[in-house]
């Protein structure tokens, strides 16, 4: 008997302590339950803001559209929407697109933006430096030998300092010097690839900084101290500092891109088919150097033979590409993209930058990113906003037209509460407007009552105590 006891008091214990994120906010019939999490993600997402301090009349109107979006895709599961060709046309393309973005997020934005540099960066930018700045001054129009010596009396200012002496002392003793000055700033660490701020905050107080040289001539920088800067922790933070980052860093992840693409080409081990390859140019080689072009180059393949157009021109990673297939790719393009083929090593180069795409689609796939958690994710969100868009577009929300007594019945009930603010108008002159609003009122009642007869066919619950704990605990 104790012991069923203690199983009870554990079990107990366990359900009371459940987080919020095993609770269910609502229920579409027996095979869908919205859980508070997705709610919060659905919340947070259509309003662009945290669902905290969120009031329970808001987060039930978000909580409707919820279910309401949920039983649309419902719906055009079961009438088959789903098997349209435009359809899974969009979808595919949509996936090929969502791979290529996360192969580049992986493969060239991780490698030069890395978990490492991302850390540094939060670190050195949570804080500001106070320090002294003894900067000898250097025009611009400075000849070579200006510089040099400038650089040379930095030089012997460093040597001094690192003899021993004081930096406060030192800097008193170069005062009446017209081209060195001391100031005294605080600074925050905000680019990467600025070398005064890259020295500044690699230093600790006490420290005196290397030479740093500049467009002001050459510091040298004594950290009095550092003062923590009161800024969000790093998980919320991290995401804004990438983009900071890639953006600063754009230079070499434009390099580490083009670097992929040319191991890509290369892993690709093509091989030209010569003959067919001369075939090809004997038909471009007359196009004038101005009009070389996409468009032109697309045109002129079209009218060779048909024999012509069935030549094997290269092997892509043991792919058989034909003079039909690159009139195809080049249709693909924006007609007025240069498309230089002066000679046929130049031809080559093009007609290979045409298939990088492709080369850049079996790298994601070989990576297996076609069922990574992130492009599933998005792949359904797709499919799913595209559905309901579809079914939007269906006869079922279309209400009958109304007949001109109908509309002027609408115009008259509604006249003082519509239409009043436009002047008191005829009827004849507002007649286009009042069967748009009256035709639009008509498809949301149509709408609502198929929305109500849908809620009460799926069997639709909702748990409102749930909800209203969402309001309590995120504003606890």
């Amino acid at each position: 008997m104790k012991r069923n006891y203690l199983i009870l008091l554990i079990f107990l214990f366990l359900f009371a302590t459940c987080s919020k994120t095993d609770k269910i906010v609502a229920t579409i019939g027996k095979d869908r339950n919205i859980t508070v999490p997705e709610f919060i993600s659905f919340y947070n997402q259509r309003n662009k803001q945290n669902i905290q301090n969120a009031s329970y009349d808001k987060l039930k109107e978000n909580l409707d559209q919820m279910i309401e979006d949920e039983i649309k895709i419902k719906a055009a599961y079961e009438m088959g929407l789903d098997q349209d060709s435009t359809l899974k046309q969009s979808v595919e393309e949509f996936q090929r697109k969502t791979m290529l973005e996360l192969l580049y997020q992986i493969q060239i934005v991780e490698q030069v933006v890395n978990e490492s540099l991302i850390r540094d960066y939060y670190n050195k930018s949570s804080k500001e430096a106070d320090i002294q700045d003894l900067v000898i001054s250097v025009n611009r129009s400075a000849t070579p030998e200006d510089k040099e010596k400038k650089k040379e009396k930095a030089e012997m200012i460093l040597e001094e300092l690192k003899a021993g002496k004081d930096f406060q002392h030192l800097a008193n003793q170069y005062t009446q010097d017209p081209q060195i000055y001391i100031t005294e700033k605080t600074i925050s660490y905000v680019r990467i690839n600025d070398p005064f701020q890259t020295e500044v905050f690699s230093l600790q107080p006490g420290q005196t900084s290397e030479i740093i040289q500049d467009y002001q001539g050459f510091h040298i920088v004594h950290i009095k101290k550092f003062n923590l800067k009161d800024i969000a922790p790093y998980k919320q933070k991290r995401d804004e500092i990438i983009y900071q980052l890639s953006n600063q860093l754009r230079p070499k992840i434009q390099q580490k891109a083009s670097q992929y693409l040319t191991h890509l080409v290369q892993e690709a081990h093509i091989t030209w088919n010569e003959k067919a390859l001369n075939e090809v140019y004997s038909h471009v080689d007359n196009i004038e150097d101005n009009d070389q072009e996409i468009g032109i180059v697309h045109d002129s393949l079209m009218n060779v033979s048909a024999d012509v157009k069935k030549l094997e021109l290269l092997d892509l990673r043991g792919k058989s590409i034909t003079v039909d297939n690159i009139i195809n790719k080049l249709s693909q393009f924006n007609p007025q993209i240069l498309f230089p083929c002066t000679d046929p090593e130049r031809l080559k180069k093009n007609i290979v930058n045409l298939f990088q795409g492709d080369l850049l689609t079996q790298a994601a796939l070989r990576l297996h990113l076609d069922t990574h958690k992130e492009v599933r994710e998005e792949i359904k969100s797709f499919k799913e906003r595209s559905l309901i868009r579809m079914l939007n577009q269906q006869d079922i929300f279309k209400a009958k037209e109304p007949d001109d007594e109908q509309i002027y019945n609408y115009y008259i009930n509604n006249k003082d509460k519509k239409y009043s603010h436009l002047g008191n108008p005829s009827f004849d002159a507002v007649k286009s407007k009042v069967k748009r609003d009256f035709r639009r009122e008509l498809s949301e009642k149509k709408k609502k009552e198929w929305l109500t007869e849908k809620i009460n066919e799926y069997n639709v619950t909702v748990f409102d105590n749930v909800l209203r704990e969402i309001v309590h605990e995120e504003k606890a």
